[in-house]
C-alpha cells in the first residue's frame, strides 16, 4: 500500500458523463490536465483514487455498464491504483470507504479533480466535513471553469 500525506482524487472521469451527449466545455484540456496530475501523483509515490458514480443494476450507470467504465487515456491499473466503483452519491465521501482509506494512509492533502466543474468540488469538500478528517486535511481542486 502506497502511504503518503497527500492524495489526489479523480471523480466522474467515466465514459458516459465525460464522452456523454454533452461534452465538457475544453474537454481536451481537462483530460489533458486530469492525466498530467496523475502522472505527476504516480512519479511522487501519491496514492491515486478513481471515483466511478453507479446505480441500480437496471439503469444505464450499472457497475457493468460501458457508461460507467473509465476514460482509458488515464490508464487506470487495478494493481496501482484505488477504484472504488459504489459512489451513488455526488460526494465521494458518503457511503464509501473512502474516509478510511485516507486514515490508513495517513494523508493530509487531497487533490481533487473531475470534470463536473464547481459542483463536483464543493459536494466532495462539504462531505469530507462530515467525516472527522477536516481538521487534518487541507483540500484543493483541481475543476473545469467552463
Amino acid at each position: 500500500m502506497i502511504s503518503s500525506e497527500n492524495a489526489l482524487i479523480v471523480i466522474d472521469m467515466q465514459q458516459g458523463l465525460f464522452r456523454g451527449p454533452t461534452s465538457p466545455h475544453s474537454a481536451g484540456a481537462v483530460l489533458s490536465n486530469i492525466c498530467l496530475l496523475i502522472a505527476k501523483a504516480r512519479q511522487a509515490q501519491v496514492p491515486v483514487f478513481f471515483a466511478r458514480h453507479t446505480g441500480p443494476d437496471d439503469s444505464p450507470l450499472s457497475e457493468q455498464s460501458p457508461s460507467t467504465q473509465l476514460i482509458p487515456e488515464m490508464d487506470v491499473n487495478v494493481e496501482r491504483d484505488i477504484v472504488f466503483i459504489k459512489k451513488k452519491h455526488p460526494s465521494c465521501f458518503r457511503d464509501t470507504g473512502l474516509q478510511l482509506q485516507l486514515i490508513q494512509r495517513g494523508v493530509k492533502r487531497v487533490v481533487i479533480a473531475g470534470d463536473e466543474n464547481r459542483i463536483l468540488c464543493r459536494h466532495n469538500l462539504q462531505g469530507c466535513l462530515g467525516t472527522g478528517i477536516q481538521d487534518r486535511a487541507d483540500f484543493r481542486c483541481a475543476y473545469n471553469y467552463g
